[in-house]
């Protein structure tokens, strides 16, 4: 009797999985037989390329948002001003709280060369009265050449 029982179970999973396998190939053989260059396939690769390039706009969004949570010392930290004496070299004035230093820096070393007893800000506020500066010269030479 367990034998007999046995035998049918065996049986109707074969015609079970037989009957799948048929569905199975018969979908796939629907599949090949459209044309890849449907509009529907055409339409599914670009929603997916615009939903691929909105994801990695979200997530630089993120980063550029939410990137700099790691340090405390980043709003007492400032670069006030630089400039390259060479190719990979530059002379940069750092502001560490109410401390300003003058930083040499080249590609495989940092070093300060100076600690300012003056603040930069300070000594360029009063040496640039009497002179223009860069950007109110250029809106002043934009000013002239616009049309009327």
């Amino acid at each position: 009797m367990q034998g007999k029982v046995v035998a049918l179970l065996v049986i109707s999973v074969l015609l079970h999985t037989q009957a799948f396998c048929a569905d199975v190939v018969g979908s796939a053989a629907d599949a090949v037989m459209e044309p890849p260059l449907a509009v529907e396939n055409i339409l599914q690769v670009a929603l997916s390329l615009f939903a691929v390039v909105v994801l990695i706009g979200v997530i630089a969004w993120f980063f550029r948002r939410f990137g700099r949570m790691n340090s405390a010392i980043c709003g007492e930290l400032r670069v006030v001003g630089g400039i390259s004496i060479g190719q990979r070299e530059r002379v940069v004035v750092i502001q560490v709280g109410e401390e300003q230093l003058l930083v040499g820096v080249t590609p495989g070393r940092v070093q300060t060369l100076h600690v300012l007893t003056k603040n930069i800000a300070e000594q360029s506020a009063t040496s640039t009265a009497g002179h223009e500066t860069f950007a109110v010269r250029l809106a002043a030479a934009m000013h002239k050449k616009a049309p009327k």
